[in-house]
């Protein structure tokens, strides 16, 4: 649907103005800067064709390659390949000085001026005039990002997104020549988005080079390599930027394995990966925290991973990164001495960046907290501003700034603060809000970040807590074997519904035949399969409307084209099973399931009689019965002569003595009849969905030739 809306009409956007008074000029106005926009690029692309031709006539194929060699050099190899010469000739254009004292750009100018147009030599000398400049993000806005000339304090609107700007990251920046229009700014040429602490070294090597240098109006021309370079080196590549630490492992022989267990076990602050009588996996877990955040709605709770313990084959190994972890493992595995033997130690080196620690932690997030907060909970929620850090002279930040080193401090915490946008963005994408870096900012007196969601109302706090650590059933070899029957893993042995199955089958099944034990056994099988897929966490929230689709709709889509017998008994279980539940779980849904299984079996079990007379077997989604129904469709058609075939899914509008009335549900094609055996009429329902196969003899005149799947009525709120 179009909408026209004339001048005079009042604004769609309800603001009570006439929309020529109100967002027409607003669109008008963006039109009118978008096209400046293109204009100016193509401009730009048109005179810098002809800037490339002008240098490439002066340079040989000896010079260019020499004065290539010249600036890999003075940026000491630092560019990605990829880009490298895209730099190089960049540096040609509008840095490198030739012998006659001119840069590119400006040659350019003396000898080909009278050449170009007024527009194209305004243009030019523009080109020339620009200077180098080195900038960080310090605002984003709707339309631009805001940039200051660190070395001015300058503030330059660029335009986000746009051709020369795609990526946003709070507090990057770039080295590089900035060209105004109008009253925003355009990064000229090539240049590349660098972190904070980049920006800085680039700061540090221009104050250096604009001291010792001779010529303070030039210097930024004549070292934009070594200016880039330094920009982007990254230092952990560099030499002596690795540490060695330690990785301490104790063994110990188990003389009573279940003992030894159990003690480990009962630990509060042990956390269970899983704990069966042949494997046990653990994390033993110290300093719990709870991460609160005024734009989190729930707690987040954090632990240190202080080690981690296996035991299998009455034997027990114990992991940890530092001699505290070990010395105290070894104190709680003399408390179990009398069944313990042939301690052993054993320390391994690991290579790390030496800016680096290894900070393994435990995240536990409430059901309404999104999974990326997570990273803000590790990132943020353990960091300490009494913490000591190595690259600062093993200073807190607290510490910088009580020693005039704000600055220092201030440049940590943008770095960690682009370094965790980064990342959300890599695992996440566009999230609702970002880190909170601003409390730390508060507490340290430094000036607040325009990046963080919530700016100065923004709170987070991370405050000790006790373990929050609920001990999961211990599972033993009989109880595994019996839940992996009903398909339940080690990692979901401990879901809500785990032990209520498992009762349940137990005592449905003690002393019946096989056939009963069967019959629960499938059924629970696929109701263990569809909770899986839910994301319940109790049985109160498991409500009608979830059995109804388990009905209608999940039972077929996990196991095909179903027998009557088959069907009979996983309604039977369903039925069973929710007033079971009710009964222990004080559930209120067996009533409902009740009613709902008898208004729906009927046309259940004649959809499943329906399909099988179109099918001589079973049809499962087996591969070999899937081979089997293909070709079963290739004997019908030599059977007689197809005209062309329709696949797809069909609802039953009305039918007739010897046909049906279909409509496409995926809205193709128009609604149509079919015409099917008189035999099959009784077993077809109206509203009744259909997978069918339907023969178009000619253009009105159609025909049913296989059903493979039915689904009832009742199922289309899921079509």
């Amino acid at each position: 649907m179009s909408v026209t809306i004339l001048r005079n009409d009042p604004c769609l956007c309800g603001s009570g103005k006439k929309y020529k008074k109100c967002c027409m000029n607003k669109e008008n106005v963006v039109q009118i800067q978008q096209a400046k926009e293109e204009r100016f690029s193509q401009k730009k692309h048109q005179l810098t064709e002809k800037v490339r031709m002008f240098i490439d006539s002066k340079l040989t194929y000896k010079q260019d390659q020499n004065l290539f060699t010249e600036f890999r050099n003075r940026t000491d190899r630092t560019i990605n390949e990829h880009v490298e010469r895209m730099f190089f000739e960049f540096w040609l254009y509008f840095f490198h000085r030739y012998e006659n004292g001119l840069r590119g750009i400006e040659w350019f100018a003396k000898e080909r001026a009278s050449r170009l147009s007024g527009a194209e030599r305004e243009l030019v000398k523009k080109w020339a005039s620009l200077q180098p400049k080195l900038v960080e993000a310090v605002e984003k806005r709707q339309s631009s990002i805001v940039f200051r000339d660190v070395l001015t304090n300058e503030a330059l609107a660029v335009p986000f997104p746009s051709e020369q700007l795609r990526t946003f990251a709070p507090w990057y920046g770039t080295f590089a020549l900035i060209e105004p229009l109008g009253d925003q700014y355009f990064f000229h040429g090539v240049n590349v988005m660098i972190a904070p602490d980049g920006i800085e070294r680039a700061k540090r090597k221009i104050e250096k080079l604009q001291a010792e240098s001779e010529n303070k109006d030039s210097f930024l021309y004549d070292y934009y390599p070594e200016i880039l370079a330094t920009s982007i080196r990254n230092l952990e590549k560099e030499e002596h930027t690795t540490k060695e630490i330690s990785v301490y492992k104790i063994h110990a022989d188990l003389l009573d394995e279940r003992k030894v267990g159990t003690f480990f076990y009962e630990l509060e602050e042990l956390a269970i990966n899983e704990w069966t009588e042949t494997k046990k996996e653990a994390a033993w877990l110290k300093n719990w925290k709870l991460y609160q955040d005024s734009e989190v709605k729930g707690d987040v709770v954090l632990a240190d991973v202080f080690g981690n313990l296996e035991i299998e084959d009455e034997y027990a190994t114990f992991t940890c990164y530092s001699e505290e972890a070990r010395d105290a493992f070894l104190e709680k595995l003399g408390e179990v001495h009398l069944y313990v033997a042939n301690v052993t130690e054993e320390r391994e080196s690991v290579t790390i960046p030496f800016n680096a620690e290894i900070q393994n932690a435990m995240v536990q997030l409430s059901e309404q907290v999104p999974r990326y907060v997570s990273v803000y909970a590790q990132m943020v929620g353990l960091i300490d501003i009494h913490d000591k850090i190595p690259k600062y002279d093993h200073l807190s930040l607290q510490e910088l700034v009580e020693q005039k080193r704000a600055d220092e401090a201030d440049l940590w915490l943008k770095q960690m603060e682009y370094r965790t946008y980064l990342m959300i963005q890599e695992d996440f994408g566009e999230v609702e809000f970002t880190a909170d870096y601003n409390s730390f900012r508060k507490k340290l007196g430094l000036p607040l970040s325009p990046f963080v969601t919530g700016g100065a109302l923004r709170k987070s706090t991370v405050q000790e807590t006790k373990p929050k650590n609920p001990k999961p059933k211990f599972v033993t070899d009989e109880e595994a074997i019996l839940f992996e029957s009903l398909g339940f893993t080690p990692q979901t042995f401990q879901t809500f519904y785990t032990e209520d199955a498992v009762t349940f089958f137990n005592e449905k099944t003690n002393g019946k035949g096989e056939n009963t034990v069967r019959k629960y056994r499938n059924s629970l099988f696929d109701i263990r399969e569809m909770l899986e897929k839910s994301a319940f966490e109790s049985w109160a929230e498991v409500d009608d409307e979830f059995w109804e689709k388990v009905i209608v709709y999940d039972f077929f889509e996990i196991n095909g084209p179903a027998s009557k017998s088959h069907i009979k008994e996983f309604l039977s279980t369903i039925k069973v099973f929710t007033k079971w539940l009710e009964k222990r779980k004080k559930t209120k849904v067996a009533k409902e399931v009740a009613e709902f299984i008898s208004k729906v079996e009927r046309e259940l079990l004649d959809g499943a009689e329906l399909v099988a007379h179109f099918t001589p077997f079973h049809r499962s989604r087996s591969d070999v019965n899937d081979v089997m129904a293909d070709l079963s469709k290739v004997l019908r058609k030599k059977d007689r002569d197809y005209n062309e075939v329709i696949e797809g899914r069909f609802q039953v509008t009305k039918k007739n003595k010897n046909s049906i009335e279909l409509k496409d549900v995926g809205g193709e094609l128009d609604p149509f009849t079919a015409r099917v055996s008189s035999r099959f009429i009784p077993l077809i329902h109206e509203g009744m969905f259909l997978d069918i196969e339907i023969e178009q003899k000619n253009k009105t005149e159609f025909e049913v030739v296989d059903i493979y799947q039915v689904y009832s009525k009742e199922a289309e709120w899921l079509m």
